[in-house]
């Protein structure tokens, strides 16, 4: 989980691992205590921290997997904003010929044909997130920048 740490919040997951491990602990001083009937509802509290925890671990895989390709679409665009400026220079001063430019243009508009397609999946990713499916919205980032 390093590798998230400063680029997605982590502080909920924290918050669920503290948890879990403290009552960890009180279901051990329960169990040696011979307080079963508590050591169990600890251990059935822990594991609830737990499952939120791993939730919580998709859902921070999931958003920084969404940050990650909605930048590279917008590095994309960029680029593609240069890309234009240099054909249109290239136009001005005529230094190709027409088709040569003609397949520029060309092979632009289907660049920029692909970028509305990645748009419209990093609104679909967002989607996902904004209705809690991680692994879907996870699973459509890495498309995303498989595509990219």
């Amino acid at each position: 989980m390093d590798q998230y740490i400063g680029k997605v919040d982590t502080s909920k997951l924290d918050e669920y691992l503290v948890k879990a491990n403290e009552n960890l602990t009180m279901a051990e001083n329960y169990y040696k205590d011979k307080d079963y009937v508590r050591a169990d509802e600890k251990l059935k509290s822990a594991e609830d921290w737990l499952k939120k925890a791993e939730v919580e671990v998709r859902k921070i895989k999931a958003e920084c997997a969404y940050s990650q390709a909605d930048k590279s679409l917008k590095d994309l665009v960029s680029l593609i904003g240069k890309i234009k400026v240099y054909i249109n220079e290239i136009e001005e001063k005529k230094i190709v010929n027409d088709t040569t430019l003609l397949n520029y243009k060309t092979e632009l508009e289907s660049i920029e044909s692909q970028i509305t397609l990645l748009r419209e999946d990093i609104g679909k990713i967002k989607a996902y997130l904004d209705d809690g499916k991680y692994d879907k919205a996870e699973s459509k980032a890495t498309e995303v920048m498989n595509k990219i």
